[in-house]
């Protein structure tokens, strides 16, 4: 085939097939753009419904806020200030979890602890147990028990269970060292 046409017809041609080819791709890109938003309008609009709601919530809990909010703050800071100086003073092994797992560990089968007080001073580190012992001689093994054991210094008992034989109530104080 013989091509009739001279160069600078053969460009023009050239940049017009390009200059269409710009324009179907340009509209190509603008109709799926067009299908996008189109597809993506719904989810904005949820999202959008689902702040706006989210946000009209947060102002009405924040209108059923305690007027005294500050005063809780401040007491929260009080007592996490109480918990940062007992964690600085204490050894570990005189922690309350420590103390408490340390005694539960000893505890006999015939014995069912019903409370733990913990008290911290710069004298002594002192804990009371409270609880139901089925039995004299389980008051005593477990009193025995706690006795042996090197972490703590004294071993009492509160008041005297000797008259009762079954369901005694008891409160044992221990000094931990």
């Amino acid at each position: 085939m013989i091509n009739l046409l001279s160069p600078i017809e053969k460009k023009k041609i050239l940049k017009e097939y390009h200059l269409r080819l710009g324009v179907v791709v340009l509209n190509a890109v603008f109709v799926l753009e067009l299908i996008a938003v189109i597809l993506l309008v719904p989810s904005y609009l949820a999202i959008r419904s689902s702040v706006n709601a989210l946000s009209d919530e947060l102002a009405q809990r924040k209108a059923l806020v305690i007027p005294g909010g500050n005063e809780a703050q401040q007491d929260l800071d009080v007592i996490k200030k109480e918990i940062g100086v007992l964690k600085e003073s204490i050894a570990p092994e005189s922690l309350p979890s420590a103390v408490v797992t340390a005694v539960l560990a000893v505890k006999p089968e015939g014995i069912d602890v019903t409370s733990f007080a913990y008290g911290h001073s710069a004298d002594a580190t002192l804990v009371q147990v409270g609880g139901v012992a089925h039995a004299r001689e389980d008051l005593l093994f477990f009193q025995r028990s706690l006795k042996a054991n090197p972490r703590f210094d004294e071993v009492r008992y509160a008041d005297s269970f000797i008259t009762k034989k079954t369901d005694i109530n008891f409160q044992l104080t221990l000094k931990v060292k």
